[in-house]
Order: C-alpha cells, then sequence, then structure tokens
C-alpha cells in the first residue's frame, strides 16, 4: 500500500511540475523524505542480528511522527478535485415588482453550490447575481387602468398618470379639456400655463351642469386673481 501511496505521490509531482513548478518542490521533498522511510523501515525489519536495531527503531518512530502517511492521504484526496468545475444555479424567478404598466421586472438568483477547484472552471456568474427579465402578458401584467397607481403615463391605459396622486384617469385633462380634470391635476395646470393674472382652481360648477364628461360636481376653471376668494 505504502509503494502505490509512493506511486500517486509521483504522479501528482509530474502534474504540478507542468501546472505549478513551486508546488512540485515540495512534493518532491516529500517523496524524498517518504522513501527514506521506506528504505529504513525495510533495513531494519530485515535485519534482525543488528546490535543497534532498538535504537533504529526508535529513530524510525520520531521520523514517522511526520506523519507523511496522512499528508499523503490528504494529497490523493485533494488531487482529485483539483479539476472540478463550479456548480451553481439559478433560483425561480421572483412575482414582478409592479402590478400592472411598463418596467415590470421579474428576477433571479444565481446560488454556487459548489466551488471550482484550483484548476476547475469557474461558474459563468457569481453567488448571488440578480438576473432581471422584463414582465409581459404571460405573466398577468397589462397597462394599468383607471385608478390604478401609476409612475408615469406610458404606465396607464389612457396614457395619462396624475402627477401628484400617481393614479391613471381616463381622459386628457388640459387648457382645453377642463372637464376632464380632478382637482390634483386642475391644480398642476397652473406649473403647465403661466399666466400673470390668471389661475387655475378647483371649485364647485356654478351652472350645475349634466354634462357626462364631468368627474364630479366640481370642475376646473382659469379665474381673474381678483375673482379668487
Amino acid at each position: 500500500m505504502r509503494l502505490v501511496k509512493l506511486f500517486l505521490l509521483n504522479i501528482i509531482m509530474l502534474y504540478f511540475l507542468k501546472y505549478n513548478i513551486n508546488f512540485s518542490f515540495i512534493l518532491l521533498f516529500i517523496v524524498i523524505i517518504y522513501n527514506l522511510i521506506l528504505n529504513n523501515k525495510n533495513v531494519i525489519e530485515g535485519n534482525n542480528d543488528n546490535k543497534n536495531m532498538e535504537d533504529a527503531k526508535k529513530k524510525l518512530e520520531h521520523i514517522e511522527m511526520i506523519k507523511i502517511d496522512g499528508l499523503l492521504d490528504d494529497l490523493i484526496g485533494k488531487v482529485g478535485s483539483i479539476r472540478k468545475n463550479c456548480k451553481g444555479m439559478y433560483s425561480e424567478y421572483s412575482a414582478c415588482d409592479k402590478k400592472c404598466g411598463k418596467d415590470s421586472y421579474k428576477y433571479k438568483i444565481y446560488n454556487i453550490i459548489e466551488q471550482a477547484g484550483v484548476d476547475g472552471n469557474e461558474c459563468d456568474q457569481v453567488d448571488g447575481f440578480r438576473k432581471k427579465k422584463l414582465c409581459d402578458e404571460s405573466d398577468g401584467i397589462s397597462l394599468c387602468k383607471y385608478n390604478d397607481p401609476c409612475e408615469k403615463d406610458e404606465d396607464c391605459i389612457s396614457g395619462r398618470c396624475d402627477p401628484d396622486k400617481k393614479t391613471c384617469y381616463e381622459k386628457l385633462c388640459d387648457n382645453e379639456n377642463l372637464q376632464n380634470c380632478n382637482e390634483s391635476l386642475c391644480n398642476n395646470l397652473n406649473n403647465i400655463y403661466s399666466y400673470d393674472d390668471k389661475k387655475y382652481v378647483y371649485e364647485t360648477n356654478s351652472t350645475n351642469s349634466t354634462n357626462s364628461n364631468n368627474l364630479t360636481d366640481k370642475i376646473c376653471k382659469l379665474k381673474l386673481l381678483t375673482e379668487i376668494d
């Protein structure tokens, strides 16, 4: 068995002579020591008449304290993992980060299961790498409907996202379509259109119009500053 270990150690040393010259010198030293131990032990066992046999045995026992056998077993065990490739896999995709609208993403995480050996191939990604994918109708994601939460106009079917409430609204609210404005959109018109003597206000519709386009019994109006209480 010891000769088998010595043979395997030589094979390992030849491997590192090719790939790692510094480590091969360490193995060469181990081979020499181990070979001396084997020779010394064989001489002792074959010379029963030697008067110094007991002393030689004691020296041998001291040398064997180096535990070369244990080191060889460890090296032989590890050499099989030197060229081991990294193993990893992705998790399942998460739920989409938005319930509707544009730019909704789902994510999956790469987890390394087994690290690569010294001479093995590394994994395609680092441990914990997060990969994202755009969600679509197959994930149940579509454009947001009226009153759905939104971040931008493109999120909404109507193409209109209330900048204050961050919800979708149905109709265009501008200086020509005041009947479609709610309070926050009406107030926002003052940021879009600038007048020195006028201001958009959201107040009760004094005409009590029953026009179906009105969102409530209030309406957005452009009034003179002098008319505003």
